[in-house]
């Protein structure tokens, strides 16, 4: 028994101290780095709300992506926790909360800060609900020896229609 539980005792220490010990090191791990999904979350969320922020009605923008992800995250990590929207996807199989929450249907007229992974381009349906998209640029956040996050910020200016929920 003794050795057992010697053996739990460091792989448990193993398994939590390896987050940190990877911090430490300057190996380019990027895509292999196991915590890269936990990292840099708040910093793209005061990325966003500096942007947010220079639009010219931030108060009737919403905050609007095609990816699952960056929904959720911009909704915990913003002050305030505002409302964020995710443009629903008719060919994923895997539905999310967000497909059952309303949309922005309510919201037709209104601006939208876009928030997309860098280096594709936006869903054609997106783009034809508003009158016009400006491209923002591409951002990045680093994440230590996990390399970086891009992504690509759109300003969609007058929302024409939201699609009906499937």
């Amino acid at each position: 028994f003794s050795p057992s539980l010697k053996l739990a005792v460091i792989l448990t220490l193993v398994t939590y101290l390896l987050p940190f010990a990877l911090q430490l090191t300057f190996l380019p791990l990027g895509e292999k780095d196991p915590t890269r999904e936990f990292k840099g979350w708040q910093q793209l969320a005061r990325q966003v709300q500096e942007v947010l922020q220079q639009q010219p009605r931030p108060q009737q923008t919403l905050l609007l992506s095609p990816r699952q992800e960056y929904t959720a995250e911009l909704a915990f990590y913003l002050p305030g926790q505002p409302r964020t929207y995710h443009w629903p996807d008719p060919s994923r199989q895997r539905g999310s909360q967000y497909e059952l929450w309303p949309g922005a249907g309510d919201m037709l007229g209104q601006d939208a800060l876009i928030i997309a992974a860098a280096g594709g381009p936006l869903p054609k349906d997106l783009t034809t609900a508003f009158e016009n998209i400006i491209d923002l640029g591409e951002q990045n956040v680093p994440l230590g020896a996990g390399g970086e996050r891009s992504y690509r910020l759109w300003r969609g200016e007058t929302l024409q229609f939201w699609p009906e929920p499937r």
